[in-house]
């Protein structure tokens, strides 16, 4: 069997689990949050050109660490998804416009994307993220099966000063939950 294609991991279908603490599927020992077709996820890496008047060109170029960032939308999610990523529910109804409550730094958790073949295809953990609420008008739609599926975004934070790391990117065998 051919090594797997790292580029397929954002192609796959996969499931998004919070606080996971095991390496055993399909639970990982975490709250399953719903099914994903397929993700974005943006390392923040930047590159920047210092430019010397001196020497009249470019003298170096630097690394810019900026937010690393994970979108998709849920599909098949449950009611453990709605209370993360909507802190101003109650019940069965979603209030928008009266604030959000907490601060977002206290509702940093870890998730794991787990692609469904987790021997064949990486997955990304994110070791310490803060949900985005949809931002854009396509981010709440209904589908053509009259389902509510839902954008989100969560912004990947360094677990601690100490360890600058925000996420891992490998087959869940290897991310060391």
């Amino acid at each position: 069997m051919a090594a797997p294609d790292s580029l397929k991991v954002f192609r796959v279908p996969g499931t998004l689990i919070v606080n996971p603490t095991n390496t055993t599927a399909p639970s990982y020992g975490g709250t399953v949050l719903g099914s994903i077709q397929r993700v974005h996820f943006d390392t923040g890496i930047r590159y920047a050109r210092s430019y010397y008047d001196e020497i009249g060109r470019t003298g170096e170029i630097i690394a810019v660490q900026k937010d690393a960032m994970f979108e998709f939308t849920l599909r098949g999610y449950d009611d453990d998804a709605l209370d993360k990523f909507f802190p101003s529910r109650s019940g069965d109804v979603i209030s928008v416009g009266n604030g959000q409550g907490a601060m977002s730094a206290s509702r940093a958790e870890k998730y794991l994307w787990a692609a469904d073949r987790p021997t064949e295809h990486p997955s990304i953990l994110l070791l310490n993220a803060i949900p985005l609420l949809p931002v854009n008008e396509q981010s709440l739609r209904f589908s053509i099966l009259f389902e509510l599926n839902f954008s989100v975004s969560l912004i990947a934070l360094p677990a601690s000063v100490g360890a600058p790391i925000c996420a891992k990117i490998g087959l869940v065998a290897s991310l060391g939950i």
